[in-house]
């Protein structure tokens, strides 16, 4: 007799049981599927012990299922992506894309917050800048030949074509002001006829400047048609420079793109080899790429749920790989155990459609 009990082997709780052992191997060995074993007998038999043991014994020789997975579905957000992988290759896959995200989010925080990035994005907003300065300038000098001068409305910083005497000019001293304004006429009594004079005769040159001012807007009434021209011009050149700025936008989000891609392109090659015998998991790998390219603003801005970490994560819901089945490599088939389970279990579910 042993003297440890935890070295002797198992008892055969078969014994005695050949009969039911060999209903049950015939049974197992039927694997077409709708089938159901039925074991009957008084408690305390050992039918739940026989039967657990043999599945697990038979279970261990069996193949191990496939992993899987759900992903974000880029092009139809609304439904996830099933992925299936070996064994024990959903928790891989797992990880590393969480790691993938880790190093990917600091990398691109440090190139887009490198000096050299800084000078190409100030050197296409110069470049579009002095484009615009040299078409405003081309088109003021134009204007000058209708006796039209192009400034920019304080309240709005719209350009418009103006006459050269609209143009601000500096105000009068805060005494003259004091002099001229109709409320202080009453003080013209207590002066001398000399400041009286000169007093009035100031006024009569204002007069004469406001009346030389109405022939000067006269004047830009006849030219109409000359500052009709100038508009539509000015029109055309608005629509040309917003054309300008798209393409200076374009050229930024190129910059961006460029960037992303060389960044990201070498945290990806090892991960595109490593499950290279599964497409499907590379073409969803491919698709993070482009999709992280894409936004690669707003994973560095960080202003986007959809490109946040939540609480307790590790990366965004967007880029998670959310795993549903999970085998450890080579364990054989999974056996469950379930008591007291309602009976539609076993008979399976019915659906109804509507009439």
């Amino acid at each position: 007799m042993p003297t440890d009990t935890r070295t002797a082997p198992d008892l055969d709780v078969g014994f005695g049981q050949q009969r039911a052992l060999k209903a049950l191997h015939t049974a197992l060995d039927i694997k077409a599927s709708g089938y159901h074993v039925f074991a009957a007998g008084e408690n305390g038999l050992g039918k739940r012990t026989v039967i657990s043991r043999l599945l697990t014994r038979i279970a261990a020789d069996a193949p191990t299922p496939d992993d899987w997975v759900y992903v974000h579905n880029f092009t139809d957000p609304r439904t996830p992506l099933a992925l299936r992988l070996p064994a024990g290759q959903a928790s891989l896959l797992q990880q590393q894309v969480n790691n993938l995200w880790q190093q990917a989010k600091k990398r691109l925080s440090q190139r887009f917050r490198s000096d050299q990035y800084q000078s190409k994005i100030e050197a296409i907003k110069n470049s579009t800048h002095q484009k615009e300065s040299h078409a405003y300038d081309a088109l003021n000098a134009e204007g000058k030949q209708y006796d039209l001068a192009l400034t920019f409305r304080s309240f709005d910083n719209k350009a418009v074509f103006v006459h050269p005497s609209q143009l601000p000019t500096e105000s009068n001293s805060d005494d003259d002001k004091q002099i001229k304004t109709p409320s202080n006429r009453k003080n013209l009594e207590k002066l001398d006829d000399s400041e009286k004079v000169n007093i009035l005769g100031n006024e009569n040159t204002e007069n004469k400047d406001s009346t030389y001012g109405n022939n000067e807007y006269e004047a830009e009434l006849n030219n109409f048609v000359q500052k009709n021209h100038m508009q539509k011009r000015l029109s055309q050149l608005t629509i040309a420079l917003e054309q300008l700025e798209d393409e200076a936008n374009d050229e930024i989000e190129a910059l961006h793109r460029s960037i992303a891609q060389r960044a990201l392109q070498p945290l990806f090659t090892p991960i595109y080899e490593q499950f290279s015998t599964h497409p499907l998991v590379v073409a969803y790998l491919e698709a993070v790429f482009d999709d992280m390219v894409t936004h690669v603003e707003r994973i560095v801005n960080g202003d986007d749920e959809e490109f946040v970490t939540a609480v307790l994560a590790t990366t965004p819901s967007r880029y998670a790989v959310n795993v549903i089945v999970s085998h450890t490599p080579d364990s054989g088939a999974p056996v469950s155990l379930r008591i007291c389970q309602p009976i539609s279990i076993y008979w399976g579910m019915s659906s109804k459609s509507p009439n």
